[in-house]
């Protein structure tokens, strides 16, 4: 599969998911929304952790955690 088609399809995928919870909890604010998408296997599963390390260091908010893999698991 090439690989824009694949960035495509991760981004489609989160602005779902990120449309769904927003529709589903009345969550639609006038705050900007932060959400991250992982995937990729476990190679790039380890780099999450330091990305998701630096956001709480610098002080970003995660609204929206979402995996594109099936084997990702995560509590958010």
């Amino acid at each position: 599969m090439d690989v824009f088609k694949r960035l495509r399809h991760a981004l489609l995928r989160a602005f779902v998911v990120g449309m769904c919870v927003a529709v589903l909890t009345g969550a639609v604010s006038a705050a900007p929304v932060v959400a991250v998408v992982l995937g990729g296997g476990a190679a790039r599963g380890f780099s999450h952790i330091g990305l998701l390390k630096a956001f709480e260091e610098e002080g970003i908010p995660v609204d929206i955690l979402v995996g594109t893999r099936m084997g990702w698991t995560g509590d958010p």
